[in-house]
């Protein structure tokens, strides 16, 4: 007959495997969900911001698809979130000086810390006039340190396609000599619509009040190209020629976009208008400009509330008091949404399969990081500078500075 203590010994060694079988239960639960809504991955990366866990890993199965990557970001739940996220650091934070703001301050549409000058300036324009009246009106929102220039927002991805080269209070001279050299004997050439331009000025402005390079090189370092509906082949080439094949060298980038201007506007068959518009794009010669080194940069969201109004609406509803992680396409877009779809096409377009698919171009996914920054929106659809885009350049910094390194590594080979 077993004694007492044996039973006991019994039950403690069953109390013990159960214990640990729900603690394994509960770790795997873990590992394959999130707070982000995304099941299809695996696992999650632990983040350190108020929203908690839920960035994407890339397993086995998409590490080598950019492809499944970018889908997998923009059908999530919470893209933002999904791809990294935005952390509250006014400790990190840099903050543009007077000067480097009054050059901001040039972009029609980007002033977003001055209301009344929206108002009085001489150089009053429709866009900073429609700014001025519709967040008096309360149409608009934005958050307070969009609105005094003092954002203290960072992004932070542990996403290689996500990343963005710091620029911190604590580490300004190693940025500022990072991206004067990256900068050394090449030209960007920035092909799109109004926000593309927005984003080119504000690049400029960086390079002259933040590097210290002379105005008249940063015109030569960055150059604006304007392209919306008619795409690259009808709205450049025709119209100006080739920009690129006389004077474009292999150490240069090109970064495209008009999304904007295409979507529900076009009419009830503006999926295959897109599509096409992509393809001939991806058709084009850029000249000496390796194709590795064009960038299609993903359409940022409208933040038209959806449902509340739209741009062309006398009534609308636009932007947030703070930024979100929580924030999901089905949140925006006004009464015309077109997104993740419109992306998503862009994906299949370059990535996905068919002809274009070896088109050689490179996505800048700068949308995921966008949506959650409807507290930066200038109205609607562009956007505060200094904002958000500040971490569009630094994402794309961070790809041609891996481009140098793998460069590198393969000419020591």
């Amino acid at each position: 007959m077993a004694s007492p203590s044996r039973y006991i010994r019994l039950h403690r060694a069953i109390f013990c495997s159960t214990l640990t079988l729900i603690l394994v239960i509960q770790v795997v639960y873990l590992l394959t969900s999130d707070n982000c809504g995304v099941s299809i991955f695996s696992t999650t990366v632990e983040s350190t911001n108020q929203w908690g866990s839920c960035q994407l890993t890339k397993n086995s199965t998409l590490s080598s698809s950019d492809y499944e990557l970018y889908r997998a970001v923009h059908l999530s739940d919470f893209p933002a979130c999904a791809a990294g996220s935005w952390t509250m650091r006014p400790d990190l934070a840099v903050i543009p000086s007077a000067e480097h703001l009054q050059c901001l301050d040039e972009e029609l549409e980007g002033n977003c810390h001055d209301l009344e000058a929206s108002k009085n300036a001489n150089d009053v324009t429709k866009q900073k006039l429609n700014r001025y009246n519709s967040m008096v009106s309360n149409k608009l929102q934005n958050s307070p340190g969009i609105m005094n220039s003092s954002d203290p927002w960072v992004w932070q991805s542990d996403l290689e396609e996500y990343r963005t080269v710091p620029f911190y209070k604590t580490n300004q001279d190693e940025y500022k000599e990072r991206i004067r050299k990256l900068f050394e004997n090449r030209t960007m050439y920035f092909i799109g619509d109004s926000l593309t331009r927005q984003w080119q000025h504000s690049i400029k402005c960086e390079l002259v009040h933040v590097l210290g390079i002379p105005i008249e090189r940063a015109d030569d370092m960055v150059v604006y190209i304007w392209m919306a509906k008619r795409g690259i082949e009808k709205g450049i080439l025709r119209k100006h020629g080739s920009p690129f094949t006389t004077t474009a060298t292999e150490r240069d980038y090109v970064v495209f976009n008009f999304g904007h201007h295409m979507g529900p506007k076009l009419g009830p068959n503006w999926r295959s208008s897109y599509r096409k518009f992509l393809e001939d794009a991806a058709k084009i010669s850029f000249g000496n400009i390796p194709r590795s080194h064009v960038f299609f940069r993903t359409t940022s969201v409208r933040h038209f509330i959806r449902g509340k109004g739209d741009w062309n609406t006398d009534s609308f509803q636009a932007g947030a008091a703070e930024p979100t992680m929580q924030a999901a396409w089905r949140d925006f877009g006004g009464n015309a949404p077109e997104l993740p779809e419109q992306n998503l096409i862009a994906f299949e377009t370059f990535l996905g399969g068919g002809d274009t698919k070896h088109s050689g171009f490179r996505i800048l996914d700068t949308s995921p990081m966008t949506l959650a920054r409807a507290d930066a929106t200038f109205e609607g659809v562009h956007f505060c500078l200094p904002g958000p885009m500040d971490f569009w350049s630094r994402m794309l910094y961070y790809q041609i500075l891996g481009d140098e390194r793998r460069t590198e590594r393969t000419s020591q080979n």
